[in-house]
């Protein structure tokens, strides 16, 4: 303060900005000089500017503004002219100010709300592209992944279309190894004689104590035992003409594994079993 004179908010804010003249940069400079707190408001300002200089895009002063300033600096001019004596050097070098008492200091304004109501907003814009951005760059690299993994999948099929129609591939067939053959038996019978004749092959070994034994099933009636025969060391056995009753109408014929002595009813289970055709068939 000097004289009980200051600069405006808003020429200190142009001044900070850099949008004044050269000649009105010069006496704002010389007011700051011997105002403190002039000079405090345009150190506040200047820290401010600098803040948002890298988010805010600078803008022309407002319109009138240069007009304003110089009005009320010859205005300043002369009411000191009215005050001080003409043979008083250092009034004379004094540079001229604005009268707080003909242009009052407007510490805050619309224009200001608006302005630093516009920084924010960039600033909250800002923020959101950069999230924005870095959520795209994500997805970006996940479809990328997905792509290479597509391309490696097509690849791969491009590689098995090629093996499956080259004219010079192998191509080879595997089967199991070969397995012992299954057991199985072949009977002829006739009911109307009681004549039987049975021819067994591929048969498992069997302990000393147990015996195969066939069976007649009847189309009436309980199994019949029709003979027991143990096989030989290639799994060969036989039963050749058993005393059996005639006129017994067969329904099925059954293998099973008894005792030594044999069984007069078989146990479980049949081992193998095969169905009578009809006589004649």
């Amino acid at each position: 303060m000097t004289d009980g004179t200051h600069i405006p908010q808003d020429d200190l804010a142009l001044h900070a900005m850099r949008a004044l003249s050269p000649e009105e940069a010069a006496q704002v400079r010389a007011h700051v000089a011997v105002c403190a707190e002039c000079r405090n408001e345009l150190a506040a300002l200047s820290g401010d500017l600098a803040l948002v200089a890298m988010s805010v895009e600078q803008h022309e002063p407002p319109a009138g503004a240069r007009e304003r300033f110089l009005n009320r600096i010859a205005a300043d001019a002369r009411a000191q002219g009215d005050r001080q004596p003409a043979t008083t050097p250092k009034a004379a070098d004094r540079a001229p100010v604005v009268s707080i008492d003909t242009l009052p200091r407007r510490s805050a304004s619309w224009s200001n709300w608006i302005a630093w109501g516009a920084v924010a907003a960039m600033i909250v814009i800002a923020f959101g592209l950069e999230m924005r951005l870095r959520s795209l760059n994500g997805q970006l690299a996940l479809q990328a992944q997905l792509l290479e993994h597509q391309q490696q999948a097509n690849a791969r099929a491009q590689m098995v279309m090629d093996l499956l129609s080259a004219p010079t591939a192998q191509h080879i067939v595997l089967t199991a190894a070969k397995a012992k053959p299954a057991p199985m038996a072949k009977a002829v019978y006739m009911a109307s004689k009681g004549a039987l004749l049975m021819q067994a092959s591929n048969l498992d070994p069997l302990p000393g104590n147990k015996t195969y034994e066939l069976w007649i099933i009847p189309t009436k009636g309980a199994p019949m035992p029709a003979g027991m025969f143990r096989p030989d060391a290639a799994g060969n056995a036989s039963v050749v003409m058993p005393d059996m009753p005639k006129g017994i109408e067969a329904k099925a014929f059954g293998v099973t594994i008894e005792n030594a002595g044999g069984s007069t009813t078989p146990t479980m289970p049949i081992v193998l079993a095969g169905a009578a055709p009809t006589p004649g068939l």
